[in-house]
């Protein structure tokens, strides 16, 4: 009988072999019990011995989580208020645009609130700015052009 070379849960990097490196291949599955441990009120210490990874390790999973948590929140609230802000002024002084920047508005939210869903803080920089560029092309080609509102306008006096 011997001791095994490594967890059972875990692989080595390639190229390290067993006992060259402490590096670790974790299983995803194990990565996101470990973080829904270390979330739901235990510490990130406790979810590393009970799943048997590294201090460490779990502690890195667990900040990201947190972290990610965060930018999601701070990313959705940013963008609402921005589509807030850009929309308030232009629903008060123009009544022909309401329906249509009340849709615009909504479609970018839910495309802001998608973003915050995928897996890296990266991707979702890249689908909130696609948000961005979706609310600019739905007010240029659907709601600019449909609506006159010279009688909204005050005119230019000239000296």
């Amino acid at each position: 009988m011997g001791f095994s070379n490594g967890p059972s849960h875990a692989r080595p990097l390639p190229g390290s072999g067993w006992g060259r490196s402490r590096a670790w291949v974790y299983s995803q599955d194990l990565r996101d019990r470990v973080i829904d441990a270390g979330l739901s009120g235990g510490s990130a210490r406790q979810a590393a011995a009970r799943f048997g990874v590294g201090e460490a390790t779990a502690i890195v999973w667990v900040r990201r989580a947190r972290n990610r948590q965060t930018f999601a929140v701070l990313g959705v609230s940013g963008a609402v208020l921005f589509y807030l802000g850009k929309q308030i002024p232009y629903f008060i002084a123009f009544p022909p645009y309401r329906v249509s920047n009340v849709v615009n508005t909504l479609i970018c939210v839910g495309i802001t609130v998608i973003a915050t869903f995928l897996p890296r803080p990266e991707y979702s920089l890249i689908m909130m700015c696609f948000g961005m560029f979706v609310y600019v092309q739905l007010n240029l080609r659907w709601t600019i052009p449909l609506h006159n509102v010279d009688a909204y306008l005050v005119a230019e006096e000239t000296a």
